[in-house]
């Protein structure tokens, strides 16, 4: 027994005869099949509750398959169908769209049962068992992060190898490498010949990781044999390293955050990296990446702080995903406080030397790492641009609320 796949359904119409959603639900789930089947028999496939289901969440190519099983991918599961607190046009099982793999509120999932497990599956305890990365080390060098001789974090694009010995290698254009350290667990740093490189990162189990660098290079990366790494790197020999205590004594000040001053933090600090200069706002167009959505994440220098999504599913219409004044703790965790809870990010700021597309063009970048459960782990990389009407909308289905709810303060993965 275990969730279906994500293409295994149809879907019946009219909307209103099968489906609840925002305009006709009152705001709330209705008890399974208070609405007519589909073709196939089956009760509430769009509408009422988000369907999450098996499958990690990756791009359509354009080949065709049939009830593909997809084991791996973006780092969150896949949900379809839409819900009772969304929009009719979102009523309907070919709309997916992400979702943690923690699920979130206004799902539901659908269980089948079958004498052997269909081609491509693994059972659900081999698939969403992770253990968690413990471990005791240097408190500024994450034990977590430590790769054996014969491993290597590896994704389809980077490897990264990191040595108990305090040297690193992470492939790229160019390649870095050099001594590492961590700073509080959520920023990893390689001090090359040139400067020092910083990447913001997220584990989620001693397996898999997420982190994103200073120039807004993104890594989805899991621990594996580093002979299936396609981009080889090696750790390098380092000319007169410096201890660890060297190294830390050489950060900027504005880097260094106790532990105290990390459970307590002043919310009066914003990092003037990314605070949004007049007339400008922060923007990040999903076509980049074979997606359609778009994100503006404006940070007024006042300490307003919004950030939302639009054109979701196409629909020209914006909606709140965190809201509140915001502030910043040791120029790498982004934190937005409404009503006494929080919205929680770590991020990195730099620049993009290069244009490699009009949705990646050269110029400013800010980048997070997301902590909220709907897309724990999650990035996002925007662009300084011009905050003027071609990237505002009317707001959509949630008005001025976020459409999640804000949680407690969390500074740490």
């Amino acid at each position: 027994m275990g969730l279906p796949t994500a293409s295994n359904s149809q879907e019946a119409t009219p909307i209103d005869d099968v489906a609840w959603y925002s305009e006709n639900s009152g705001g709330k789930a209705h008890d399974v099949a208070t609405k007519k089947p589909n073709k196939l028999g089956l009760y509430d496939m769009s509408g009422n509750s988000w369907e999450w289901v098996y499958d990690w969440l990756v791009g359509y190519t354009a080949d065709d398959k049939v009830n593909p099983v997809q084991l791996t991918g973006s780092g969150n599961k896949t949900r379809r169908g839409g819900s009772y607190g969304e929009p009719a046009e979102f009523a309907r099982v070919s709309r997916r769209a992400i979702r943690s793999r923690d699920g979130a509120a206004d799902m539901g999932f659908r269980l089948g049962a079958s004498t052997e497990l269909p081609p491509g599956m693994i059972s659900a305890c081999e698939a969403a068992n992770p253990s968690d990365a413990v471990c005791v080390g240097d408190k500024n060098r994450d034990c977590r992060l430590i790769t054996a001789a014969d491993e290597a974090w590896i994704s389809d694009d980077y490897t990264v190898v990191i040595g108990e010995d305090g040297i690193a290698a992470v492939s790229g254009f160019p390649n870095v490498s050099g001594q590492w350290y961590t700073l509080n667990n959520r920023s990893f740093n390689v001090v090359t010949k040139t400067g020092t490189k910083t990447y913001a990162y997220y584990v989620f189990s001693q397996d898999e990781l997420t982190m994103i660098s200073d120039d807004g290079i993104p890594y989805r990366l899991y621990r594996r044999a580093a002979s299936e790494a396609k981009n080889k790197v090696s750790l390098t020999t380092v000319s007169n390293p410096k201890t660890l205590e060297q190294l830390i004594a050489a950060v900027e000040p504005e880097r260094l955050v106790t532990d105290e001053q990390l459970a307590h933090p002043d919310t009066s600090v914003r990092d003037p990296r990314i605070a949004a200069a007049s007339g400008y706002t922060w923007f990040f167009d999903g076509r980049c990446c074979g997606g359609n959505h778009k994100y503006r994440f404006h940070l007024d220098k006042n300490g307003d702080a919004e950030f939302v999504v639009m054109d979701y599913d196409d629909t020209h219409h914006e909606n709140i995903l965190a809201k509140g004044r915001w502030f910043t703790v040791g120029n790498i965790g982004l934190h937005i406080v409404l009503n006494g809870k929080y919205f929680n990010y770590l991020y990195t700021a730099g620049e993009r030397t290069m244009s490699y597309s009009e949705y990646m063009p050269a110029g400013p970048i800010f980048c997070h790492i997301s902590f909220q459960s709907y897309e724990r782990g999650d990035f996002r990389i925007f662009n300084k641009t011009l905050y003027d009407d071609k990237i505002k909308r009317p707001r959509g289905f949630n008005g001025e609320n976020p459409v999640y709810e804000a949680g407690d303060y969390q500074w740490g993965s």
